[in-house]
């Protein structure tokens, strides 16, 4: 008998690239050590074929005991479609390596006992999974999945002069969102999500779900983290908002509404507070930020940052008083877990992939519900009331927290089988 199968579908799988390919990345690396000691399972990752590269050459400089375990396949798109292998055009790239994907794992021997089969990049609750394809084969498992946004949050001044379309944009998405995790979650023996509150949608509508954001922090910075904090001298109090330390981090577009973060310092309340935003535009395009400082006559006390190394991103947390992070939309806020493992409180929207990030991580900060205020106001008294709550690190992004969350999936295959369908999707 051929040794068993767990098999990842990782579109994007690259540790030199943030977001989505760490995210890949990060689980592979997870199923390579469990792979370590299952000498009778064989783990196939299937990605782009750029990601391939990436992945092959870094698990080069891996000591594996088992390297013949751990097999990758990258799809390359046909010369016709190379055009998508774009960055504005992701999403329709990911769309038709979705395709060869399912004609791929279609292929795969009828006698191969498949155990596990998990989608972790992209694993979007809009776009289809090619694992639908190995449902009545495998225990399947998809996610985490979901983003979560706060429309409201669009009204907040400054306003970008096309909020209208971006509200009703993201009230368009929320619909969608709920009807498209359902219909794919119905092929799926387990979804996992990044927000409880899609995940008691899903349980409601008679499919298994857990919450379980992919936000993971390196050990290193943990480390780094914990070193720091016995070193750490604790500041004096700064009553009323005075003297204030506050910080941004992310890409510098729309969505993440920086400029809400800036605004508030023009409120007598944070006069004194300055303000450090990390991050850089979408390329080929201008920091629009700044003039928005000026404008706002308080340029003086925004800093601007640039994209700096990981580890500084973290001694800038170590340093502040309070991490903003107002973005309107997001998934699993990988930055807000980070905040939250170095213990700095955090002011985000309520509803937000941010929120669901904060709540699970024991929800040391303040949630500002933009569909009761949508005055800067509410942001600022947010700010200054999680400045008192000093700091408090989160223990639950430690290091495993992949490892351990994997390893029960495949025991749950092994105590599930697999649901046996007539047809394919």
């Amino acid at each position: 008998m051929g040794k068993k199968l767990v098999v990842i579908a990782a579109f994007a799988c690259d540790p030199n690239i943030p977001s989505e390919p760490t995210i890949g990345w990060a689980y592979l690396r997870t199923w390579v050590a469990l792979a370590e000691s299952m000498p009778d399972v064989e783990v196939l990752a299937v990605m782009n074929a750029r990601s391939k590269a990436a992945t092959d050459a870094h698990l080069a400089t891996l000591d594996l005991r088992s390297a013949e375990n751990i097999r990758t396949v990258g799809l390359d798109l046909p010369r016709a479609l190379k055009l998508l292998e774009n960055p504005y055009l992701t999403r329709v790239e990911y769309l038709a390596w979705n395709v060869l994907v399912r004609h791929y794992f279609k292929k795969l021997p009828a006698d191969q006992d498949i155990l596990l089969a998990r989608h972790v990049t992209f694993a979007s609750e809009l776009l289809p999974t090619p694992i639908s394809v190995l449902r009545h084969r495998s225990f399947t498992v998809w996610g985490p999945v979901g983003s979560s946004g706060a429309a409201d949050a669009l009204r907040m001044h400054p306003r970008h002069p096309l909020w209208r379309y971006h509200f009703a944009q993201q009230k368009v998405r929320d619909v969608l969102s709920r009807l498209r995790s359902r219909r794919i979650g119905r092929d799926m023996d387990l979804v996992l999500t990044t927000s409880r509150a899609m995940a008691e949608d899903l349980i409601s509508n008679g499919i298994r779900a857990e919450a379980f954001p992919n936000t993971r922090v390196d050990p290193q910075f943990l480390a780094l983290i914990a070193d720091r904090r016995e070193q750490q001298v604790p500041d004096a109090p700064k009553p009323d908002g005075r003297g204030l330390q506050l910080l941004c981090a992310g890409h510098l577009v729309y969505s993440k509404r920086f400029e809400l973060a800036i605004a508030a310092l023009a409120d007598p309340r944070l006069s004194n507070a300055r303000l450090l935003i990390i991050g850089k535009p979408s390329p080929g395009k201008e920091n629009y930020l700044q003039s928005i400082a000026a404008s706002l006559n308080v340029e003086d006390r925004v800093e601007f940052g640039g994209h700096v190394p990981q580890k500084d991103v973290f001694e800038a947390m170590l340093g502040a008083d309070v991490f903003i992070h107002p973005s309107s939309r997001e998934g699993g806020s990988g930055v807000v877990g980070e905040a939250t493992a170095v213990g700095v409180p955090v002011v985000c929207f309520k509803g937000t992939g941010s929120a669901a990030v904060l709540e699970f991580s024991g929800g040391h900060g303040v949630q500002v519900d933009a569909s009761k205020d949508s005055s800067v106001k509410s942001l600022v008294s947010a700010v200054i009331e999680a400045s008192r709550l000093g700091n408090r690190p989160a223990e639950v992004w430690r290091g495993d927290r992949y490892a351990e969350a994997e390893a029960e999936l495949l025991r749950a295959s092994s105590a599930s089988p697999p649901r046996r369908r007539l047809t394919d999707a």
